[in-house]
Formats: structure tokens, C-alpha cells, sequence
């Protein structure tokens, strides 16, 4: 069995809805495609800021398609790179097509700009599926940056 452990971290949104502080690991079985569970929404904010240059862009792109690897093609993948600005990558479910598109997707991706987790935080709040929907996908998000 493939596991993969998740912890992440919530911060309180001071603008709207509260969002409880607090941290949590999860695991989710991805090896077995006998394994019940409901499709999967992940947002990925990649930082591509110039702190990123080299050996670290390079190991974050590595992790993350990898994980993409192990997605089924019911989930949802969201990826967006932020520094000055937010920008989105690649928005779709998870086939084997896409999970190829992205490879290719991935290697014009380069670092420049700023730091500015602002507007990092604001695109997750602007783009996260509204659970009023009636949406039953699970939803993650992933901030990939070195600090």
C-alpha cells in the first residue's frame, strides 16, 4: 500500500469566514484502486519566487509530479505558481494525459518576482470549490515554498 501523509495548516481568514488555527496529518491510499474513497481536489500553490532558483524549483517540481503520478483520473488537480503575482498553471482531472501535458508544462516554469504570499492565500480562498455546491470531492491544498 502507497501511502501518503499530509499535514497541513490552517490560518485564521481575518477578511470572511474563520478558518480554525490548527494542524493535522491525514493519509490517503493511493496505490489501491479497489479502495473506496471520494475523488480528490487538489490546489497546489508552487512558489516560484527568485529564493526558488535552481536546486529547489527543481526538488518541488520533482515531489509534485510524482504525487501527481499517484492521482486517480476522478480527482482534480489545481495548480497555480506565485510570486509577485498569482498565475495559473494547469486546472483538470488527473488522467494520463494531463499527468503528460504537465511534464511538458512543468519545464517552462522558472523563478522570478517577489514573495507575495498575499495573493498566494487570496487565489486559494478565490478559486476553492464552494462546498455548498454539493461537490462530495475531498478538498486539499498544497503551499509548496521554501519559507
Amino acid at each position: 500500500m502507497t501511502t501518503v501523509e499530509i499535514t497541513t495548516h490552517y490560518m485564521k481568514d481575518t477578511t470572511s469566514d474563520n478558518i480554525p488555527i490548527r494542524e493535522s496529518c491525514i493519509q490517503i491510499d493511493f496505490a489501491n484502486e479497489n479502495t473506496t474513497r471520494e475523488s480528490i481536489y487538489f490546489k497546489v500553490l508552487l512558489d516560484t519566487t527568485g529564493s526558488m532558483i535552481g536546486a529547489p524549483l527543481i526538488a518541488a517540481k520533482t515531489a509534485l509530479l510524482s504525487f501527481i503520478n499517484l492521482l486517480r483520473d476522478d480527482d482534480i488537480i489545481d495548480i497555480s505558481q506565485f510570486s509577485t503575482e498569482v498565475t495559473s498553471i494547469f486546472t483538470g482531472p488527473a488522467t494520463s494525459a494531463n499527468k503528460e501535458q504537465l511534464k511538458t508544462i512543468f519545464e517552462s516554469v522558472y523563478t522570478e518576482g517577489c514573495t507575495n504570499i498575499g495573493a498566494a492565500l487570496q487565489n486559494i480562498k478565490d478559486t476553492y470549490p464552494d462546498p455548498s455546491t454539493g461537490s462530495s470531492l475531498q478538498r486539499y491544498t498544497w503551499l509548496m515554498t521554501d519559507g
